[in-house]
């Protein structure tokens, strides 16, 4: 086994978040993809998060969101531009939209 590069960033969600987040994307016509140790690598830095989930729309799978998580808020950040911080996933689902326009 072999040491993390860098620390990780974002936690795995719970499970009742999970299905949670499943039900929203299905009353909402999205699809949702889980992605596990997910890694960003800038020049600068490296950001490695347990669990990131990508809401996709349309027949192309176009990613609109991404979710995380740490030890103390839920993030939302869309395809292109900044993450926006929530105390939970509830309220982060209440915040979110997929399509364009303004949050």
């Amino acid at each position: 086994m072999t040491e993390r590069e860098c620390p990780v960033r974002g936690l795995a969600f719970d499970i009742a978040d999970l299905i949670l987040i499943r039900c929203w994307a299905e009353r909402h016509d999205c699809r949702i993809s889980i992605r596990l140790d997910q890694g960003v690598f800038a020049a600068e830095h490296a950001e490695e998060y347990e669990e990131v989930i990508a809401f996709l729309e349309g027949p192309s799978s176009l990613c609109r969101l991404i979710m995380w998580r740490d030890a103390a808020a839920v993030f939302v950040q869309p395809l292109a531009g900044r993450a926006r911080q929530y105390s939970s996933v509830t309220e982060a689902l209440d915040n979110m939209r997929l399509r364009r326009g303004p949050w």
